[in-house]
Order: structure tokens, then C-alpha cells, then sequence
């Protein structure tokens, strides 16, 4: 395919240009879409100058997004600087909650936070982390989480979790933090063994989550394994908009389906709480289309930390060489395909989707069906035999 040769060169001038020794080290995936954008945005045509140009630009923005991680705040230091230097809105924080209390002849509940544990690879924990520690007001979305039985001793042991929107205000002489709706609770396979197969019917074999029944009772529950992490105006995400895209597999298996996950507004940090291998289950999850959903004003949000990293990929899930239709196997997942159409089918309506088509398409190493359903399945309608797509 001459756009795939095409795309060879460009990943090779791109390592030339930023000075990488080799062009492997650049996601092949990442330079085919980042050029399908720039090709898309200059509809009339471009010069390849500038395309080179704008896929330089586009690396070093990605780079610096590949080390966002390394950003979120493990330790509530920040709130005790002197000045006008607190937190802002949009720090994400990896937090413990060392004690739940409610505050005597109130209903009101108590967080007291501390620093995390952890830190990012490469990192060493930041200094006096455990030692700096606040109280936060709960926001009452979480009480029925505090008040209910299915939720026992959750938030004892130094859970931990995530937390944004965080602004802290002086209260009887101490600084403590206001409630917050933007929250992701992170499990642990053993510990929340019950919780994941009471709410979500997931069962852990062999440390890895399996979906082997329906939940116990139905509250809008969501469970997926994290493909791909789109930031805010990355790709598909709009600039107001952060979007975790799951694999989702029906109970006692089947074919998965890709959803969705927006966050929005307040809540798009969030998005940085998941990585390419996680398991992110969403309670009350509020549902925008039968492909889409969202972290809503009742959502709650939980994810279990991948036990093995996935290995060739990256935290936004592109792997680094290209990947052919003859290396396909069962289960592979977050891939961009590169692919020439052979086929679509007609319109083949299912029970809860009435767009659904399917298409052969082959990269001269092998052939493959490909289903695809909804919106876009409207759009591949429009295909015909020979063109090349860049699949995701």
C-alpha cells in the first residue's frame, strides 16, 4: 500500500528530526493516525513539509502527555505552602483515607486523608507524604457507599483513591479539604473479592478478573478492561471532554464491545487514574448512547490496577511496530490496523443496536471480517472495495 509505505518514511524522517537513534522507538500506530488527522485537516492537500512539521510538533506534545502521569500529586503538601500557591482545580490526587468518623450530632461524614504510598516508576515517594494530613468533608454522593452493608469495612485499611476538584478551607482553626464529587476508589483483588462479584459478577481466577455472572442486583453497573486513554482534546476527545475507552465482554463470555467513557468538565482529570490494562467499573453510569457513557452526577467509579502491565504499549495504548492481520490472535486488543477494503455488508440490525455491518478487508498478509456497529457503522456504509482505512 503506497500510504503505508508513505507512512514508513515519515515515522523514519520524524526519528531523523527529533534525533532518535531509531525509528522503532516511535509508536508506528501513533504516526498513522497523528497523519490521518493532519491529512483530514488539510482536506484540499499539504505539502509533506508540512506534515513533517506538524508531526514533530504533535511528538512533542504526546511525549510530554506520556509523562502526565508523573504529575498527579501523591502528597497533600500543597495546601500547607504559604501564599496563593494551593492545588489547582485540575490536580489529580492518589490519596488514603486513614479514618472515617462523623462529626458528633451531625450526619455529616469525615474523611481524614494522607499522602499515597506510592509513586511512579522511576520516582522516589514524596518526602513527608504519610506525615501531611488533612480532613475532608464526604460529599453526600458517597454516604449510601459509608451507610450501606455491601460496603463494610470499604474504607478502612488505608484505602485508597483518587480525587479532584479539591480546595481546602480554614474550619475551626484547621485547614481541611470541601467535598468533592470527582472520585476513583481503587481496588484490590482480594480484598474486594465479594464487592467486584456482588456488584459487577466478576470473579478473580488466577489474579485476573473474569465476568462469570450477571450482578447481584442492577444499579446501571458497567465493567471493561481500559484499550485506550484519551486526554482532553486528544484525538476523539473534545477539549472539554476526557474519554477512557473499555472493552466490555457479556457474562460467561462472547464477542466485547467497546464503550465509551466521557468525563467532563470538573471531572476530566479523572481520566488519569487509568491506564491500558486496568479494569474500570462504573455504578449508576450514565448513558449518553448504547456505545457511550459517562461519569454522571449519581457515578460511582472504581478501578483494579492491572496485576502485568501489557506489555508493547504504551500508557495511551498504541504499540510501537506495526501490527499485520497475520499476527492477529484471540483477545488482542488496542490496535490501529492499516487495511484495504474487500467488502461491506448490508445493514444486519441486532436486538439493542439497529446499525451493525460487517467487512472484509485484507493487508496482504491475511484477510479478516471486521463487525462494527452503530454511527459508525452508517459510515462504512460509504466504503467501497479498494480504498485503504486506517482502523482503531
Amino acid at each position: 500500500m503506497e500510504f503505508g509505505q508513505t507512512l514508513n518514511e515519515l515515522r523514519v524522517e520524524l526519528a531523523n528530526c527529533i534525533g532518535a537513534d531509531k525509528a522503532e522507538g516511535i509508536p508506528w500506530s501513533w504516526v498513522a493516525t497523528t497523519v490521518s488527522r493532519i491529512l483530514s485537516d488539510h482536506s484540499s492537500g499539504v505539502a509533506r513539509a508540512v506534515v513533517l512539521a506538524e508531526l514533530e510538533s504533535a511528538w512533542h506534545q504526546y511525549t510530554s502527555s506520556e509523562e502526565q502521569d508523573s504529575a498527579v500529586q501523591r502528597t497533600l503538601g500543597g495546601f500547607f505552602h504559604r501564599g496563593n500557591t494551593a492545588p489547582a482545580l485540575t490536580a489529580l490526587f492518589e490519596l488514603r483515607i486513614v479514618a472515617l468518623e462523623q462529626l458528633a450530632h451531625t450526619s455529616i461524614w469525615m474523611w481524614r486523608l494522607s499522602g499515597s504510598d506510592t509513586a511512579p516508576k522511576g520516582m522516589l515517594p514524596p518526602r513527608h507524604s504519610a506525615s501531611k494530613q488533612m480532613s475532608a468533608f464526604v460529599h453526600q454522593r458517597f454516604y449510601p457507599m459509608i451507610e450501606s452493608a455491601e460496603f463494610e469495612g470499604f474504607f478502612g485499611g488505608r484505602r485508597a483513591l483518587y480525587l479532584a476538584g479539591l480546595r481546602g478551607t480554614a474550619c475551626e482553626e484547621e485547614l481541611k479539604l470541601l467535598p468533592t464529587t470527582s472520585a476513583v476508589f481503587v481496588l484490590q483483588a482480594g480484598r474486594d473479592a465479594r464487592l467486584m462479584r456482588d456488584f459487577f459478577g466478576v470473579e478473580v481466577v488466577d489474579n485476573q478478573p473474569v465476568l462469570a455472572k450477571e450482578p447481584a442486583f442492577d444499579a446501571g453497573q458497567v465493567w471493561g478492561v481500559v484499550d485506550i486513554v484519551l486526554q482532553s482534546g486528544e484525538d476523539h476527545a473534545t477539549p472539554h471532554c476526557a474519554v477512557v475507552e473499555i472493552a466490555v465482554c457479556p457474562a460467561g463470555g462472547g464477542q466485547p464491545r467497546l464503550v465509551a467513557v466521557e468525563f467532563r468538565g470538573a471531572d476530566i482529570s479523572l481520566a488519569q487514574a487509568f491506564h491500558r490494562g486496568d479494569c474500570l467499573g462504573l455504578v449508576c453510569a450514565a448513558a449518553e448512547n448504547s456505545s457511550t457513557l459517562s461519569y454522571g452526577a449519581q457515578t460511582l467509579a472504581f478501578v483494579l490496577p492491572a496485576a502485568v502491565k501489557v506489555p508493547e504499549a504504551t500508557a495511551t495504548g498504541v504499540r510501537s511496530p506495526r501490527v499485520w492481520l497475520s499476527q492477529l490472535r484471540p483477545e488482542t486488543s488496542g490496535l490501529t490496523l492499516l487495511v484495504r477494503v474487500m467488502a461491506v455488508s448490508a445493514n444486519m440490525p441486532a436486538d439493542n443496536e439497529p446499525f451493525r455491518r460487517a467487512m472484509r478487508v485484507s493487508d496482504g498478509t491475511a484477510a479478516c471480517d471486521a463487525t462494527v456497529w452503530g454511527a459508525l457503522a452508517q459510515r462504512v456504509a460509504q466504503l467501497r472495495a479498494g480504498q485503504t482505512v486506517l482502523m482503531r
